[in-house]
């Protein structure tokens, strides 16, 4: 699974540099990602195959922890919430951004993640020991999600 969720990321890796707005870019782009290549993961890795939000837990810190009353800001046509989204199966992490986010960050040491990691699916989970903890999950997350914010 571990060599699919690489593949996967080098796919999407790929088509994201010809998206203008990304330039291959996938930092801070979890739910446009996630959204966009559902339809492809489920292809690869089965149908059970949804988005997932919610937050997440490395080095005893939370990352993107938020609550109801937490307000979308807008950053020049967009408007950023704070949390973030993966892809998860039943068994399965399929995360393509989190470790070019982390890295983006000026507060994270990225020393923390070895250099070759690009994307985390079950093994780099454990490897660096992140807890994932799931708000909301379904193919309709994102539009369930922004509808209640």
């Amino acid at each position: 699974m571990t060599d699919q969720v690489h593949e996967f990321y080098k796919y999407v890796k790929e088509v994201a540099l010809y998206v203008p707005e990304l330039k291959g870019n996938l930092a801070g782009e979890c739910a446009n990602i996630s959204n966009n290549f559902l339809p492809d993961a489920k292809q690869r890795f089965g149908s059970d195959v949804t988005i997932a939000i919610g937050w997440f837990e490395l080095n005893e810190r939370d990352f993107f922890k938020f609550s109801e009353s937490d307000i979308p800001k807008v950053s020049g046509n967009k408007v950023k919430f704070n949390y973030h989204c993966w892809l998860q199966g039943s068994s399965s992490i399929i995360d393509l951004t989190i470790i070019e986010t982390l890295r983006d960050m000026v507060d994270f040491d990225s020393s923390t993640i070895p250099s070759a990691m690009t994307c985390v699916g079950n093994s780099q989970m454990q490897q660096l020991g992140i807890k994932y903890h799931t708000i909301l999950s379904g193919d309709n997350a994102l539009f369930e999600f922004h509808e209640r914010m």
